[in-house]
């Protein structure tokens, strides 16, 4: 199988086998066909940065296994070893693998843009990094307790401000109320303390925007010094490009790694590495009157300025097509 590969200077590597699909059937099996589960795994804690980092040697079924070892000059906060991901069972719906065969390491200190059009499996990948979606096989080895999940709509609830800041450690004591208010200020939200007192309940959904909302998620990141790594699904998207840039500039300055979904290519200098995911074929019918289930295509793997070059060789090429 043909493999991409980009490495920094940073050690970043990426890794994802372009074909065939890893089907044990060769990509002719019924579409009721189940893999499993993909297997999640915490990550060792490196005692230095020049240890180096070796692949898996076992995976589980369904999944190639790792042939070959990769050094890198930091510690990894995300490994993914011949993932593949489906999306969930439904009755009455063909289930669709979105990935196949992924391995993936993403070092400290990088950065990572999943691109792709709407509904091509982009949120999809983010869960399961996040544990939310388990459909497919192989493994994610990260430190969850370390990880932080930002969805396009933050989690709000019932509470106070304080309390909004602090999710999901609401009962945590460790930080002063100046620290919160620096925290606001830093991303745009000073003005809130003039209305609101950091004790102030309300249904705090109903009161901010969905940008004031993005902004207090990206807050509660900042708060978080013991991060590792930050998963970001389109967590601006309603924010305008001033605030948008700022919070990713803060991210850049206060947070050792993060993994972002968005369309807007301004997003693209804030990040050094792409995942680029192409439009998956549609199921042709087999010859019984159901449904088989083609082969993914490949993710590519690659160094912004490549991506951006390639990007925009495929629009152009699109352009004329149509």
């Amino acid at each position: 199988a043909e493999e991409k590969r980009v490495r920094s200077a940073q050690g970043f590597l990426l890794r994802a086998a372009a074909s065939p699909f890893d089907d044990p059937s060769g990509g002719h099996s019924s579409t009721k066909t189940r893999w499993g589960h993909i297997c999640s795994e915490p990550l060792e804690e490196r005692p230095s940065a020049g240890a180096g980092a070796a692949a898996i040697a076992t995976a589980t079924v369904g999944c190639a296994t790792p042939s070959s070892s990769s050094s890198f000059s930091e510690p990894i906060v995300l490994k993914l070893e011949g993932m593949t991901l489906q999306t969930p069972p439904r009755a009455r719906s063909v289930q669709q693998t979105l990935v196949a065969n992924l391995s993936l390491a993403v070092s400290e200190g990088d950065s990572l843009l999943i691109a792709g059009p709407s509904g091509v499996g982009k949120s999809s990948l983010l869960r399961a990094f996040a544990g939310l979606w388990t459909d497919g096989g192989g493994r994610i080895r990260l430190n969850r307790s370390r990880c932080f999940f930002m969805p396009q709509r933050p989690y709000m609830f019932l509470g106070s401000l304080r309390e909004q800041l602090l999710y999901p450690q609401v009962g945590s004591h460790t930080l002063t109320d100046t620290a919160l208010c620096d925290v606001l200020r830093l991303v745009d939200l000073g003005y809130l303390l003039e209305r609101h007192p950091l004790s102030d309940t309300k249904d705090w959904s109903s009161i901010l925007s969905l940008g004031e909302q993005q902004r207090i998620n990206f807050a509660r990141a900042f708060l978080r010094p013991d991060l590792q790594l930050a998963l970001i699904d389109e967590g601006t998207s309603a924010c305008d490009p001033q605030n948008e840039a700022n919070l990713y500039k803060l991210l850049g300055h206060r947070l050792k790694s993060y993994i972002s979904i968005g369309h807007r290519p301004a997003l693209r200098k804030y990040h050094k590495h792409a995942l680029w995911l192409k439009r998956r074929p549609a199921n042709s019918a087999d010859p019984g009157g159901g449904s088989v289930l083609q082969p993914p295509p490949p993710a590519l793997l690659l160094a912004m300025p490549d991506f951006e070059r390639e990007h925009a060789e495929w629009v152009e090429g699109q352009a004329t097509v149509s």
